[in-house]
């Protein structure tokens, strides 16, 4: 069993109001490990509007990691990645909401 912890939750909208919502989750204190990511939906029941959250997907951030060091370096880089930290991960979630489309 593993136990996530919900270290933030955003709303992001591209000035639509059509929110996704980010339950950014990790460790306390470490790296971020998974986004999900969450769509508003309207549902009728008996007459009445009720708005419910969809899981729509999930963003993980692996490629933000520097890469391993154990063998012969290859390239040169000018930066190393940001690593997962939640002001990054953050930076990517308003990446992702700037192109996902409704389907």
């Amino acid at each position: 069993m593993i136990l996530h912890n919900v270290l933030k939750t955003i709303y992001i909208d591209n000035d639509d109001n059509d929110f996704l919502k980010y339950e950014i989750m990790g460790e306390h204190g470490g790296d971020v490990t998974i986004a999900i990511v969450s769509a508003e939906i309207k549902s009728v029941v008996g007459g009445i509007d009720c708005y419910l959250w969809a899981k729509v997907g999930e963003l993980t951030f692996e490629y933000l990691d520097p890469p391993k060091r154990g063998s012969f370096q290859q390239t040169v880089a000018m930066e190393s990645p940001p690593g997962r930290s939640i002001s990054t991960v953050m930076r990517e979630c308003k990446k992702h909401r700037a192109t996902w489309q409704r389907p």
